[in-house]
């Protein structure tokens, strides 16, 4: 860092103090949030609100500096030892204490202990840091993760295994829906590699899962808060006015699709002509919108009390996750497809079942899908507290044929529950169809009473319009009505979808 560098005031990594203060508590707490955190640097002879240089007196100098060392060494804990040097700015002498960022956090100061001498840097001042921060850091110092942690209450053999093959189940569901992931070889999942994994602890001959065995199978421990994904729809590019919420709880992995589907569902389909097929595509790339949801889940900190938002706005997604960036990462390693995996056992099992591909590739292809889409440049954001991608949409999108009735009126998308759907027109029975069949593409063994959920139907106007597709043929169902999914027949949809372009047509939409 040069000389001019020192000077732009102060910042994450930059504090300056006129001289050593009486109470060294003011400059110690600084020190110990820089060794929790990057790094930074204690400048002493500079007014921090003016930048002015007052610099240290020559035959203070060096008594001065050993004072800071000494205190620093013998005050704080772990030990931080700073890396001191002296620099001449405007004919004055100025010391300037280095702080390496720390191997075995958390570092506190001595006498307040470790629950109150905690401090962290945010936004360029020095705060206590919070208890779940506290947490983090002594999980991070011993190279721990907080989902690898055993749990006090054991399990039986049998559990385990019925967990291991809810997981494989998945797995292979998501494997029969993505060509990509088939080549892969798809092994049965056993205690064994739970074990390896840290979501299962044997000891004493009993087995203890870990707090990521209970994430991924949506059970709460005393560790941790309930974990869940709050989805909202808002008018305009605030919060101030809501169009409709949803909160989506259980197993990690069906969070994520439910909040993948729960987007979908809000934002347009456009038209494209591919020679003389007509494809629609949704406005956003939908790769990179289940790749912000599942970056959410799987690098959130479970420590932190907040939720998982996703937010859909006029002019962006908005995906916000609990927990700051780890100290050794930064945005701009993000970009570069650098990770550091917050929740190790999470993160293992999300692999094996095909939710994540590569390590730290999340990032870089959304970027690219951006670009591809010719949208605004994607915005990362390491904020107070949270985690926060940004993905804009574009503006004055003309909508597709499966555009939903809340991006044309701004309102909920309910439906009177004393409308007798028989005296609805052609025109919205199609729409209303064409929100069954958006959902089913998505996850075809969606029920019928879960469609009714999502689209905040009752159940008789959800199965009759069920009804309506089965007998128009476009709708199949595959299999019993446990364990079956959905088939949708291509040609019949396609025909029922020009029917529905040609009435939007005479009706001028």
């Amino acid at each position: 860092m040069g000389l001019d560098e020192l000077l732009l005031g102060e910042s994450e990594d930059l504090e300056y103090k006129v001289s050593e203060p009486e109470n060294r508590d003011k400059y110690l707490k600084t020190v110990v949030a820089f060794a929790n955190g990057r790094g930074g640097k204690l400048i002493f002879g500079v007014e921090d609100e003016t930048l002015k240089v007052v610099g240290v007196p020559q035959d203070e100098i060096f008594s001065t500096m050993d004072a800071l060392t000494n205190a620093i060494q013998d005050s704080c804990e772990p030990k931080i030892i700073p890396r001191n040097s002296i620099m001449t700015v405007e004919d004055k002498l100025i010391i300037v204490l280095e702080i390496l960022p720390g191997m075995q956090t958390p570092y506190y100061i001595k006498h307040l202990g470790l629950r109150k001498g905690v401090y962290l840097r945010v936004a360029g001042t020095t705060r206590p840091a919070e208890n779940y921060q506290v947490q983090e850091m002594i999980l991070r110092g011993a190279n721990r993760s907080f989902d690898q942690q055993p749990t006090s209450t054991p399990i039986d053999a049998s559990e385990a295994d019925a967990f291991c093959e809810r997981l494989y189940a998945y797995a292979k569901k998501l494997r029969e829906m993505n060509e990509h992931l088939q080549a892969a070889p798809l092994p049965k999942l056993t205690r064994n590699q739970l074990l390896s994994w840290k979501l299962l602890h044997e000891q004493g001959g009993q087995l203890f899962p870990s707090n990521g065995y209970l994430l991924l199978d949506g059970k709460h421990s005393d560790a941790f808060d309930d974990p869940y994904i709050q989805c909202g729809v808002f008018k305009g590019t605030t919060r101030s006015v809501f169009l409709t919420m949803r909160d989506f709880h259980g197993p990690l992995y069906e969070q994520i699709e439910n909040a993948y589907t729960f987007v979908l569902q809000y934002i347009t389909l456009i038209p494209e002509i591919h020679g003389i097929v007509r494809q629609d595509v949704y406005e956003l790339p939908t790769r990179s919108i289940r790749e912000m949801i599942v970056n959410a889940v799987c690098h959130r900190s479970y420590l932190n009390p907040g939720q998982i938002q996703v937010a859909l706005y006029d002019d962006r997604l908005e995906v916000s996750s609990p927990g700051e960036l780890a100290s050794d990462m930064t945005i701009e390693k993000m970009r570069r497809g650098i990770s550091v995996t917050r929740n190790k056992a999470v993160a293992e099992a999300f692999k094996y079942m095909g939710i994540i591909e590569k390590w730290g590739s999340g990032i870089p292809r959304m970027i690219e899908d951006v670009e591809a889409y010719g949208l605004r440049p994607l915005k990362l954001e390491d904020l107070d507290g949270f985690f926060r991608i940004e993905m804009y949409r574009r503006q004055n999108v003309k909508p597709g044929i499966a555009i939903k009735t809340i991006q044309k009126t701004n309102q909920k998308p309910e439906i009177d529950q004393k409308t007798d759907p028989k005296t609805e027109t052609n025109q919205k029975t199609i729409q209303k169809t064409d929100q069954i069949l958006r959902v089913l593409r998505e996850k075809p063994e969606t029920t019928q009473r879960e469609c009714a959920e999502l689209l905040k139907w009752s159940i008789s106007i959800t199965k009759y319009y069920f009804n309506i597709l089965q007998k128009k043929g476009i709708l199949r169902r595959v299999g019993t009505n446990r364990s079956g999914y959905w088939e949708i027949l291509t040609k019949a949809a396609n025909d029922d979808a020009s029917e529905f372009a040609d009435n939007q047509n005479r009706i001028g939409l």
